[in-house]
């Protein structure tokens, strides 16, 4: 079984390399390294200096005890957090489902290697930091080790909470449908009629005592959950397996509803067929209620610097469901460009189509925030002036990543966690872009006093709009110039 589980983790190790990709994204892989480095070192600094935040925080609490307060708003919120990356384990495995590997041992493999990752790195050197510079003074060996080992067992409990949902989401049942929308409304009811600071704060005062109750309850809870992700895993492969040993006897949709409208209802049907099929896509409409919960839970406005950040945050939610699609411009057609590329006209009316269909998905996302109006968080005109700058100005900004996408990337099935289809000069270019439209926010709030700040949004997005053919077709005659150098990446050369 030792040398099973090595050739499994081996192999998974070498299969990036394997990837045509691999050379011409080398310094995006080295950016991703020293990324989850700084992080790693960041959490180290954060359980250092956490006194600091402490005494911000909760400055007549011990800050063992303010600790304790945060303990299940952070482990939750990283439940949410992991939310927008995708999750198909079945990737890791049905390469050597033929192969005279016993089952038992790729289903052990798939549960237990699931939880190692850098994410649960970053977590012990926090956890570690914090304890060595605040906890080793106040308490014994013995308790700090028994606090490591439930806040360990507290991190499996999060993990797998996490991969039974995502595996729940995949796996389409009506138990399934039952079960997250239990989920939900516990989380919901929890967060509106529990106190969780108190709770919190005994629970860590629990975790440093000898409690038999407190430990065969995480523990079981554990328990219960692995069991619960190897029996969905195992109905989650087998229906992998079926998928891809079946032949092609389902009937597929056509285009005869797009072709009523020529070239540009084809491009349109193609945009939503990429929300509709892709997983990445679907998982997307989370973006914009994580941010909803942010405005209301976290800012209340009081302040002026809340006040400014509410809108940046309506802004962000409102465009979050399209920009996977914006950041991946043309990349996300990368294995058909060639094709696209024959026809004269047919990239110049994609852009148009992509923001056609940009517009209507982020008004979707903005029907979310309509609820802080009812709220008295913002007025109407405010709530409007939001939207039509995130659809007309902050929207737009991104689609001049169209000259810099060059790298091959499968939508339908790459991760978000590699560096496959992305390159330093793109992350770069993106994270640019957005920056430029939230300054342009700050200081439109900072500088101009109401209700004139909205105004000027709502000029800036109205214009937008109304510029958007001139800026789409400027995108597509400068990229028209570099398209053989796109081309080349597209191909993975």
């Amino acid at each position: 079984m030792t040398s099973f589980v090595y050739d499994l983790f081996r192999h998974r190790q070498l299969s990036a390399r394997r990837d045509p990709m691999f050379g011409a994204n080398r310094d995006t892989q080295r950016l991703v390294r020293a990324s989850v480095g700084v992080l790693a070192l960041m959490m180290c600094f954060s359980g250092v200096f956490f006194a600091h935040y402490a005494r911000i925080l909760a400055p007549d609490l011990p800050v063992v005890d303010a600790f304790n307060g945060m303990m299940v708003y952070m482990l939750v919120g990283s439940l949410f957090y992991r939310f927008f990356f995708p999750f198909n384990p079945a990737f890791d495995v049905l390469p050597y489902w033929s192969l005279p590997v016993p089952r038992k041992i790729l289903f052990r493999y798939l549960v237990w290697t699931s939880f190692f990752s850098k994410g649960l790195l970053v977590w012990v050197m926090f956890l570690l930091s914090f304890m060595f510079f605040h906890m080793r003074p106040v308490f014994d060996g013995v308790q700090c080790a028994l606090y490591a080992g439930c806040f360990l067992v507290l991190l499996v409990i999060r993990h797998f909470f996490f991969v039974n949902l995502r595996l729940l989401l995949r796996y389409e049942s009506l138990v399934g449908y039952v079960l997250q929308g239990l989920v939900l409304a516990g989380l919901i009811l929890g967060w509106l009629f529990l106190d969780l600071t108190p709770l919190s704060r005994k629970l860590g005062a629990a975790m440093t005592e000898v409690s038999p109750v407190l430990w065969i309850s995480l523990c079981g809870t554990a328990i219960l959950l692995v069991a619960g992700y190897a029996r969905l895993l195992r109905v989650f492969l087998n229906e992998e397996l079926q998928r891809t040993s079946q032949t092609a006897t389902e009937r597929v949709v056509s285009l005869r509803l797009a072709e009523g409208y020529g070239l540009f209802g084809k491009l349109i049907w193609f945009e939503v067929m990429k929300y509709v099929r892709n997983k990445r896509m679907v998982m997307a409409l989370l973006s914009p209620v994580i941010l909803l919960f942010m405005v209301i839970f976290v800012f209340d406005g009081k302040s002026a610097a809340e006040s400014r950040m509410v809108p940046m945050f309506v802004v962000m939610g409102v465009s979050s469901i399209g920009q996977a699609l914006r950041q991946y411009i043309f990349s996300a057609e990368s294995w058909y460009f060639d094709g696209l590329m024959v026809r004269p006209g047919v990239v110049s009316r994609m852009l148009h189509a992509k923001f056609l269909v940009d517009v209507l998905v982020s008004l979707l996302g903005a029907m979310f925030f309509l609820s802080l109006v009812f709220l008295d968080r913002l007025t109407l005109i405010q709530w409007a002036a939001c939207v039509l700058y995130a659809i007309g100005f902050h929207n737009l900004l991104p689609y001049a990543l169209a000259l810099v996408n060059r790298a091959r990337i499968d939508m339908m099935g790459a991760d978000m966690k590699q560096s496959h289809g992305l390159k330093g000069s793109q992350m770069f270019w993106n994270f640019a872009l957005n920056m430029i439209s939230l300054i342009a926010i700050i200081i439109l709030l900072t500088v101009v006093p109401e209700p004139w700040n909205f105004v000027g949004l709502s000029g800036l997005g109205v214009a937008g709009l109304l510029l958007s053919r001139v800026w789409l077709r400027q995108i597509y005659l400068w990229f028209w110039k570099r398209r053989h150098f796109s081309l080349e990446g597209f191909r993975g050369v």
